[in-house]
C-alpha cells in the first residue's frame, strides 16, 4: 500500500489545529462563569435600582411628557392619513353628470356599469374583469382611474383582495347616468 506523500504535513496541520480547539475550549470553561457572574451582579443591580424609591429631575418628567405627546400626534396624524387611503372624493359634490360622462372613457363607463350592477356587493378586479369581458390589467387601470376621479371607495382585505364599491359620488353618477 502506497502511502501520502504528505502524511507528515496532514499530521502537523491537524496537531496545531486540534491543539487550537482545545485552548479556545479550555479559555471558554474559564471565561465563562466569570461572565455569568458578571451579568449576574448587573441584573442584581438593576432589579434592586429599579425597586428602590429615587428622586427624578422635573425637566426629565416634563421632557418625557413631550415625548409621549409627539410620539401620539405622530401616529394619530400615521393612523389618520391611512384611514383615508384609498377614499378620494371629488372636491366639489355638486357637479353635472354630463361633465364626468364626458370625462368617462368607454372602458370606465363599463365597469362603473359593472359595479352598479353589483347592487352593493364587495367585488374584486377579478370579479369586475370575468363581469365585463375585459382583462385584469384594463379592469385595474379602469378602476384606478375611477377611483382617482372620486367615484369608488376601497376596501382592504388581505384574504381576498382589495374590493370596490361606488361611494357616495359614483352612487350620484350611475343614478344621473340611468345606469341602476
Amino acid at each position: 500500500m502506497k502511502e501520502h506523500p504528505n502524511i507528515l504535513r496532514s499530521t502537523i496541520i491537524g496537531t496545531v489545529v486540534g491543539s487550537l480547539l482545545v485552548s479556545l475550549v479550555l479559555w471558554l470553561v474559564g471565561f465563562l462563569p466569570a461572565v455569568c457572574r458578571w451579568l449576574i451582579r448587573i441584573i442584581a443591580g438593576i432589579w434592586s435600582w429599579l425597586g428602590s424609591s429615587v428622586g427624578v429631575p422635573g425637566w426629565l418628567v416634563i421632557a418625557a411628557v413631550l415625548l409621549m405627546a409627539g410620539t401620539f400626534i405622530r401616529f394619530y396624524q400615521y393612523f389618520r392619513s391611512k384611514e383615508h387611503r384609498g377614499q378620494n372624493t371629488v372636491e366639489n359634490d355638486t357637479y353635472e353628470a354630463s361633465q364626468l360622462e364626458e370625462a368617462l372613457n368607454e372602458l370606465e363607463t363599463k365597469i362603473l356599469h359593472v359595479i352598479s350592477q353589483a347592487d352593493g356587493e364587495r367585488m374584486t378586479v377579478d370579479d369586475i374583469s370575468q363581469r365585463s369581458g375585459e382583462s385584469h390589467i384594463r379592469a385595474q387601470h379602469a378602476l384606478d382611474t375611477l377611483n382617482e376621479k372620486g367615484l369608488l371607495e376601497l376596501s382592504y382585505n388581505y384574504i381576498d383582495g382589495t374590493g370596490y364599491f361606488l361611494n357616495r359620488n359614483g352612487r350620484q353618477l350611475v343614478i344621473e347616468l340611468g345606469m341602476a
